[in-house]
């Protein structure tokens, strides 16, 4: 083996060794790595020797430049900021967040996060403390828990509820301003200011909090069939829909028929259109932004309609849904999940079954398989073997229904006509209507067996678009 390249060490005229300077030979550097390489034990030592022994081109300069670099790493430098003990509070809080903003990615809420760690560490505590109780199940003398099966708020998801909701601020870079102390017209911040923010922050954290509020809410979006973690495409929905539940019931005394029809259609609304899953905080804060024109209740559900209906047109049920939004396989389509939460809203039955979508569709049931199996209508094998479809072709929302796991496993790769007969002659014998009734509910085209793969899709998305609209004109 050829010379290491690292230099020796360089010893001055007067005999002793430059400890500042201290370069070790290459018999130093191999006597080491036999050190580390004795302390390996099992199966890490014996992957250390299969390595070694495999029969390969030696690169001694590459090996040679990969040592030096190792080794270099003991005069890579470390930069340390020591601050003194009579800085205020607010000003640790403001130097975190500059260094951490040119370092980790951080978002406003973390900084804010921050803040109330500084500044009120029992609040930050409380976030933390519900946010791993919405987690867990809870034990069975305990009193309340903000425990749930379809959404695990983050201490960031909180955040952006209370700033939404008590300043009515969409944008967690303007809430750091307000908690800061700043001033929006002077740029300068303020302890007056400052205190006066975070009383208001705490008190809307107890309304944010309060599990009341939280599953009166969360028990509307179970209402509308979303009874899965696994159907909301998007927490930002949830998140942003709650502000809009806490200002109808608190600012406006709203009732809980009143938010159950409102809040309801807000979700479903902002559900099939996607509203916050691209640029979240500006769309939030356009939202809060109009909504701070009403004046009393009835102007508040004005204002809800009006946005509805106009994005909700013919041409968005007709043209967009089935056309665009139906045609995507992605597991985080909107209209996908509001299409299987209206199965379970309508309560219908599970595809050739006698057992209802939403009994079946219970996350509490731990079982190793689920009752409830989504299902390629056309098979999937089936057409990638007869036709040489791709997954995504394949995977389109419209060849997807649910059945019952044992049904589906019998059905395998058959293709649809004969599957469809074996059924209808095993279960359905005089019982056309029965049959025809289950069809229609999960928008199956009448005698899809029969159909071309893509005719079928086409017919099917516009039987699923009309399906959801009908469900979401009834709330």
């Amino acid at each position: 083996m050829g010379k290491v390249g690292i230099d020796r060490k360089a010893v001055p005229e007067n005999g002793e060794e430059d400890e500042e300077n201290d370069v070790e030979d290459e018999d130093d550097v191999v006597e080491v790595v036999n050190d580390e390489l004795s302390l390996l034990k099992g199966d890490e030592l014996k992957q250390v020797v299969t390595v070694l022994s495999n029969d390969e081109v030696i690169d001694e300069e590459l090996i040679s430049s990969r040592i030096e670099k190792l080794y270099n790493l003991k005069n890579y430098p470390f930069n340390a900021l020591e601050i003194v003990p009579d800085l205020t509070e607010e000003q640790v809080a403001e130097i975190f967040t500059r260094i951490n903003s040119k370092g980790t990615i951080l978002r406003q809420a973390d900084f804010i996060l921050t803040l109330l760690s500084v500044f009120w560490t029992g609040g930050r505590a409380q976030i933390d403390d519900f946010c791993k109780s919405a987690k867990k199940l809870p034990e069975k003398n305990q009193r309340e828990s903000p425990y749930n099966y379809i959404f695990e708020p983050t201490p960031k998801d909180l955040v952006r509820i209370t700033v939404g909701f008590g300043f009515n601020r969409g944008k967690m870079k303007d809430a750091y301003a307000i908690l800061t102390g700043r001033d929006f017209t002077t740029k300068k911040a303020s302890a007056s200011l400052r205190e006066e923010q975070f009383d208001k922050f705490k008190e809307t954290q107890v309304s944010v909090l309060d599990n009341t509020n939280w599953h009166g809410f969360l028990k509307i979006i179970l209402g509308l069939g979303f009874k899965s973690k696994d159907l909301i495409s998007s927490s930002n929905n949830i998140a942003n829909a709650y502000i809009l539940f806490l200002m109808a019931k608190e600012k406006f005394g709203f009732g809980h028929k009143e938010l159950e029809k409102n809040i309801g259609r807000w979700f479903f609304f902002s559900s099939v259109t996607s509203r916050y899953s691209y640029s979240p905080e500006t769309q939030m804060e356009s939202d809060l932004n109009y909504f701070r024109n009403a004046k009393n209740k009835n102007n508040f559900i004005k204002l809800f309609n009006s946005a509805i209906e106009s994005e909700l047109t013919n041409d968005f049920w007709e043209i967009t849904v089935p056309n665009k939004l139906l045609v995507s396989s992605s597991k985080k389509n909107a209209i996908r999940n509001a299409f299987f939460a209206s199965l379970i809203r309508k309560g219908a039955n599970v595809l050739f079954s006698d057992r209802k979508v939403g009994d079946l569709f219970d996350p509490a049931l731990k079982l190793k398989k689920k009752h409830l199996e989504k299902h390629h209508i056309f098979p999937k094998n089936y057409l990638s073997e007869k036709f040489n479809l791709d997954r995504r072709q394949i995977n389109q929302v419209a060849n997807f229904t649910y059945l019952e796991f044992e049904d589906n496993i019998e059905i395998s790769d058959q293709p649809p006509k004969d599957y469809f007969v074996d059924i209808k002659n095993r279960y359905y014998k005089n019982k056309e209507i029965e049959l025809d009734k289950i069809l229609s509910d999960h928008c199956l085209p009448k005698k899809f067996y029969d159909m071309d793969f893509n005719t079928f899709l086409r017919q099917r998305r516009k039987l699923m678009a009309n399906m959801v609209r009908s469900v979401f004109e009834s709330l």
